[in-house]
């Protein structure tokens, strides 16, 4: 079976005592794929190695290219693929055997440097001879995997081709002769033993005057590949000493110091050893030089660079010791806080750095300062350059979405208009200008602290709803967005004559008189929905008898809320719900007797109305029909209810 060729280190940061001042070490920043995952030795031409750095939040640790070791084989240098995402061809080793290769990563950042490893297993494919009776069925076991079977010859050998991972020194032969009878047996594979360790120097170069010592970082895994928690390391040099201790930093991953004391200038091979597994150890060297970093002289070609121009700059960096002495590039580490490290040029003394940047700044940011910094073994600054990263020209214009306005002539809609540059950061929008038919603009100001330009859209007194838009010019930019207007709420009038039907007094009687309706416009649902009143003297005689008759008098008085849609510009209607009060002045008079008699009487009651208009010069000639019901307030002595029924109403409404 195959194992899966991924994994994250544990998350274990110890900072011993001896390291006091050292800078930090993150162990769990690095995740590590292989593609394809079953490599092959003396098969697998090369794999590509995949590596993903993530910081303590998660999101992508973009800083620098990873620097990539490995114990087997040759791994070349990464090339960036995603935002903190690196990917690396892996060459496997020509050694045809089951083992391991150790692959590390290490980078340099502001808070400290990240590192991790990983194991590669190396499959190996061999062949092995399994003795047994002559025409016997031959299985071999290794592991979860099964090869064969393969029938044993006249001389009762059987040859089985077997894939070997690292791991396995030994083989279950399963043998089924021609009768059914079984046998098993163990095959010792003869798998060489290979080394499981590997070392990498996070300090290459040290200072001879003896203020100094090399961290060494040693991995460890088991003969599976799997990182050991804990080992026992030996390690040795020709000079110097080793402090007491090795700090376990994850599993299969240990840190020890080496001091070489004052010493002259010289290259120092320093050797880590498993303890009692003879081929498990690696050496690296540490070079010892004369001088102390003190300082850098970091000199980029730019002090302020805008998002529209190039988003590289090759920053020049060399190492001075006390005396001003150019030393070795390694003695120092470079980061920065903003932006990534993509390639470091140059000979051993003198580099260039090829700092790129991003075009987008934080968000809120007119400006942001990167920093990139030169340090010590320590930490310590040694020297920094500063980059002022600002944004660049106005390369689009957006005027925000504007909000229904109603036009009275008073009411005003907030305008906002950004200007962005190529990156998408906000640039101070100076000298934009707006316009728009059927209104002005007043209050304009350029916010520069919120890089907004701001005004007060006023449209112009209008009676109906309208859609109109508003351009905003930056030199040769542009950009459009519409606003609708919505009709103010002026009050219509429907004067003409009015007739309601209805009973009263055993009689039925049509009044007839003028009738003053008087509705408001409200801003609400597109201006459609009014409110007011109507007012009538409705004046009627009907007969009720041979020798008797009534006159009445009525006086409406009603409230109304109507609905006054537009089916087309020159055709409406009118939805309405009426109710309110009307009085009523009657007199029963009687021939006969010579008597009259009369009363005022009140009644409350409710109703729709229904209409139609019609578009004739500035308004509209309008019919409106109402239906209500009601009854009389109180107790009446004569018979009878105020005339609530059915009317009618023609009129001409117009705006006033």
């Amino acid at each position: 079976m195959i194992r899966s060729l991924a994994w994250v280190c544990f998350v274990v940061v110890v900072t011993p005592a001896w390291a006091a001042g050292e800078r930090a070490l993150d162990v769990d920043t690095f995740q590590f794929t292989v593609d394809p995952a079953h490599l092959v030795v003396g098969e697998t031409v090369e794999a590509t190695i995949t590596i993903e750095a993530r910081d303590d939040a998660g999101a992508p640790l973009d800083v620098a290219p990873p620097q990539l070791a490995t114990s087997t084989g040759t791994i070349d240098v990464p090339v960036r693929t995603a935002p903190g995402v690196y990917r690396a061809r892996f060459v496997p080793p020509k050694e045809a055997f089951p083992h391991v290769a150790l692959v590390s990563a290490i980078v340099d950042t502001v808070s400290g440097t990240a590192v991790g490893f990983f194991s590669v297993p190396l499959w190996g494919r061999g062949a092995t001879t399994v003795k047994t009776k002559p025409g016997s069925a031959v299985t071999v076991h290794v592991g979860a995997d099964a090869f064969g079977p393969v029938v044993a010859n006249a001389a009762g050998d059987a040859l089985v081709s077997i894939l070997v991972p690292p791991g396995p020194e030994t083989a279950e032969a399963q043998s089924v002769d021609v009768v059914g009878n079984e046998s098993q047996k163990t095959i010792d594979l003869g798998v060489p033993g290979f080394n499981r360790l590997a070392l990498l120097p996070l300090d290459d170069i040290v200072s001879g005057d003896g203020s100094s010592g090399a961290r060494l970082l040693v991995f460890v895994v088991d003969k599976n590949g799997e990182p050991l928690p804990s080992a026992k390391l030996k390690a040795s040099a020709p000079v110097g000493t080793f402090d007491e201790g090795v700090v376990l930093l994850a599993p299969g991953m240990f840190e020890l110091l080496w001091r070489p004391g004052p010493q002259r200038e010289q290259q120092v091979p320093i050797t880590v050893a498993l303890e009692g597994e003879p081929v498990s150890h690696a050496t690296a060297a540490v070079r010892i030089i004369a001088g102390v970093p003190a300082s850098a002289s970091v000199v980029s070609p730019q002090q302020a660079l805008a998002a529209d121009e190039g988003r590289e700059l090759l920053v020049r960096v060399t190492v001075l010791d006390q005396g001003g002495n150019l030393l070795p590039f390694g003695t120092a580490r470079i980061d920065v806080d903003v932006g990534r490290i993509d390639r470091i040029l140059g000979g051993d003394v003198s580099k260039q750095v090829a700092w790129v940047f991003p075009a987008k700044l934080p968000a809120g940011a007119d400006k942001t300062t990167a920093t990139l910094s030169v340090r010590a073994a320590s930490g310590v600054v040694l020297g920094e350059a500063q980059v002022v990263l600002l944004p660049g020209k106005a390369h689009t214009l957006h005027l925000a979405p504007l909000a229904d306005v109603v036009a009275d002539g008073s009411s005003a809609v907030p305008v906002v208009v950004t200007a962005l540059d190529a990156a998408g950061n906000d640039v101070v929008p100076q000298g934009v200008v707006v316009t728009g038919l059927g209104g002005k603009l007043v209050a304009q100001n350029v916010d520069v602290g919120a890089r907004r330009f701001r005004a007060l859209f006023v449209p112009e007194p209008r009676d109906e709803e309208q859609v109109i838009e508003l351009e905003a010019h930056l030199g040769s930019l542009a950009t459009t967005t519409s606003v609708r207007l919505l009709p103010r709420p002026r009050a219509v009038l429907l004067l003409g004559p009015g007739v309601t039907t209805s009973t009263s007094y055993g009689a039925d009687i049509v009044a007839v008189g003028p009738e003053l309706s008087m509705l408001v416009r409200l801003p609400l649902f597109d201006g459609a929905v009014y409110w007011g009143g109507t007012v009538a003297m409705l004046e009627g005689l009907a007969s009720v008898s041979r020798s008797s008759f009534v006159q009445h008098r009525a006086f409406p008085v009603l409230t109304e809320f109507a609905w006054r849609p537009l089916l087309r510009p020159d055709l409406g209607v009118h939805l309405g719900v009426v109710g309110g009060v009307i009085t009523s002045d009657v007199t029963v008079v009687n021939q006969e007797q010579g008597l009259d008699e009369r009363k005022i009487e009140t009644g409350l009651g409710f109703g729709a109305v229904v209409g139609i208009g019609y578009r004739l010069g500035p308004g509209f000639l309008e019919l409106d029909a109402r239906i209500a019901e009601g009854g009389t307030l109180g107790s009446s002595v004569l018979d009878g209810a105020p005339p609530w029924g059915a009317g009618l109403s023609l009129g001409y409404r117009f705006g006033i």
